[in-house]
């Protein structure tokens, strides 16, 4: 909520900076703008309006979309005007050429399959352009040949629009910049803690002796961690128009396919847990192995959140390859005695048995974890 409330209280003011040559036109003079330009300005806006998103990255990409997309279209309005002076008011007009260009425009931006954004600003323009060649009473100003005017609507058009875009790239900024790449640190840091902290709840409501309602917030847990991850794949796919290096794209991903793996195992153990009956065969296989358990998840929390940490500069140093090392040893290492101490419990529980059909839920569990 204030991320969105800050990026929309930097807009207005850049909203307010881009609109001053209108503003100041009357008191300082009719030559400040010229009046084909001034008339174009609420489309400027219309552009840094529709434009500034999120982060720098995606409103890079947004502007590119955006600016491709009506460039095509004022290429195409620029083209049947010379070809066609005056539209349908003037003596070369023809009906038929002009309504097939309109279609087969239409069906070949469909068909190039252009991203939505692009899509959608190229076929509004040209739905304009195209309804302004065949009405014999346009009011805009049209090119008449081939020559360049820069007071044709197409024209004033690609200039406000390309004006607008940079504007909201400017929003996103300053005073300080909007970065995907910082959201996507950010992103991967909490997703850390937050995984984390659900393997713990978990852990600690399967090693209980009954049922309780506290497993339901786990179940709230996972589904913002869903989303989190989504944010960050694309928080770091944005990142790339901001100029972010390879190495911290490669990291990042790394990390984000890290989370996602453990997030499968972290769904097992809540299946566990949610179907768990906590029956005395239970309670006493999990007893004798509390302690590894949480040796485990403690390791892995370390490990998780350290790695985290070294990647979200880009580049992981010496100094932390060697930190980290120390971490997967000690993680590997109660991992070992998880699985001997696992081992060993579930025979004294059922010395007799061969498959252990009552201990499959612990089985999947402790592999899980």
């Amino acid at each position: 909520f204030w991320g969105n409330l800050k990026l929309a209280g930097r807009t207005s003011c850049w909203c307010v900076i881009l609109a001053l040559p209108v503003l100041l036109a009357p008191p300082l003079g009719p030559h400040l703008l010229d009046s084909s330009y001034a008339s174009m300005m609420p489309q400027a806006l219309t552009f840094l309006a529709f434009t500034v998103y999120q982060d720098m990255g995606t409103t890079i990409m947004l502007a590119k979309q955006g600016v491709l997309g009506t460039s095509v279209a004022c290429a195409y309005s620029h083209m049947m005007h010379a070809m066609m002076p005056g539209g349908a008011s003037g003596d070369s007009y023809s009906p038929v050429l002009a309504h097939c260009s309109y279609i087969l425009f239409v069906f070949t931006a469909l068909w190039l399959n252009f991203p939505k954004n692009t899509t959608m600003f190229m076929l509004s323009y040209h739905a304009y352009f195209a309804m302004d060649l065949v009405n014999p009473h346009q009011a805009d100003f049209y090119n008449d040949s081939w020559h360049i005017r820069y007071d044709a609507y197409p024209v004033t058009t690609i200039v406000t629009a390309v004006v607008g875009v940079f504007f909201a790239i400017l929003a996103t900024a300053f005073p300080y910049p909007v970065l995907a790449q910082d959201a996507a640190t950010k992103s991967a840091i909490y997703a850390a803690h937050l995984l984390n902290n659900i393997v713990e709840d978990i852990s600690g409501y399967y090693q209980g002796s009954a049922a309780n309602a506290s497993i339901f917030n786990s179940e709230k847990d996972i589904l913002e961690l869903q989303e989190l991850a989504a944010s960050m794949e694309a928080n770091i796919e944005n990142s790339w128009w901001e100029g972010s290096s390879s190495r911290f794209r490669e990291l990042l991903q790394h990390q984000q396919q890290l989370l996602q793996e453990m997030f499968y195992s972290m769904n097992a153990m809540y299946l566990c847990a949610i179907q768990e009956d906590f029956s005395e065969s239970h309670q006493k296989c999990m007893a004798g192995v509390r302690a590894e358990v949480n040796a485990v998840t403690t390791s892995t929390k370390d490990l998780l959140i350290a790695a985290t940490l070294a990647i979200d500069d880009g580049m992981v140093t010496a100094g932390e390859m060697k930190s980290l090392e120390k971490i997967i040893v000690k993680a590997r290492r109660s991992n070992e005695e998880l699985t001997r101490a696992f081992d060993k419990n579930r025979r004294d529980v059922f010395p007799d048995a061969v498959a252990m059909e009552h201990l499959t839920s612990e089985n999947l569990f402790v592999y899980s974890v």
